[in-house]
């Protein structure tokens, strides 16, 4: 099987939380998202931004997906029309909950290889994304996380608005509760607390 084409684009998580003043530790308790993966997407060191990730972000700081989504990634776009191939093929039946809400759209103009066509995300990664399976050496060959770009792009290819799927896939995503946000933030700053006393 050939190896998928990696086109993960930049994305401006950096500048966004900077314009919000919120601290890496304060979106850690909302969030477990740890402190150094939050460091690292800021920086850039690591583009590759999970779709719920994305999602919890967007709770932590208290702007909806949409606005979280337009700062991110403002130039993230389809493949123009002009460069665009169309073609088409049967749909599986297999469906993890993503492939389910694509099912209710897809028709001539919304196969997963008019979806690749329009974003540039490989039929096989849509597949992986959109297919539950039993075989063993796809699963061992892909990466299960839906990354935000992706489902910005799949979002813009169905003409939905911006954050829908979004919405749909994390309805049941929430933020960290105040007691947890205490505990682990305490926790934080012990760990923070003997860092300095090492040094």
């Amino acid at each position: 099987m050939a190896k998928e084409k990696d086109i993960t684009p930049s994305n401006e998580l950096g500048a966004y939380l900077m314009s919000k003043d919120i601290s890496d530790i304060v979106i850690y308790s909302k969030t477990n998202i740890a402190p150094s993966d939050l460091s690292k997407l800021k920086s850039g060191r690591t583009k590759r931004l999970a779709a719920i990730k994305l999602y919890l972000i967007s709770l932590a700081v208290g702007d909806s997906i949409s606005d979280t989504i337009k700062a991110v990634y403002p130039d993230l776009d389809l493949i123009p029309s002009d460069e665009q191939k169309r073609y088409y093929s049967d749909i599986t039946k297999n469906r993890t909950e993503l492939g389910k809400y694509l099912a209710n759209y897809e028709r001539v103009e919304n196969t997963k290889e008019d979806i690749s066509t329009k974003t540039g995300i490989e039929v096989v990664r849509l597949k992986y994304l959109t297919e539950n399976t039993d075989d063993h050496s796809l699963q061992k060959k892909r990466n299960p996380v839906l990354q935000a770009f992706e489902l910005i792009l799949i979002e813009k290819a169905l003409e939905k608005e911006r954050g829908e799927i979004f919405k749909h896939l994390f309805k049941d995503v929430k933020i960290n509760t105040a007691e947890l946000q205490e505990k682990l933030l305490e926790e934080e700053r012990r760990k923070n607390a003997l860092k300095r006393k090492k040094n």
